[in-house]
């Protein structure tokens, strides 16, 4: 492309996003432990489980689709799977 990048990236821009991800990551599972404790008290291992289940598939067949898919079609199938995760 012509357009020039934002941020040049560099070793060490990459080190801190890449950490600041995983923060956020760590910090998302532990509410979503919280969550499922407090929603399902006897079943919260399954519900936690079900739950992570839905987002790694989704995030594999957008993995697997997205050189024939638009972003708009990304974003559809994740919502997909977020509605049925909810209703799972």
């Amino acid at each position: 492309t012509d357009l020039h990048a934002v941020i040049t990236p560099n070793l060490y821009c990459v080190l801190f996003i890449s950490f600041l991800i995983g923060l956020a990551d760590s910090t998302l599972t532990a509410a979503n432990t919280v969550y499922c404790s407090r929603i399902l008290p006897g079943r919260a291992s399954h519900t936690y489980a079900a739950g992570r289940f839905y987002i790694g598939t989704s995030a594999a067949v957008i993995f697997f689709c997205s050189p024939a898919l638009s972003m708009t079609y990304h974003a559809m199938i994740q919502f997909a799977f977020i509605v049925m995760s909810v209703f799972a």
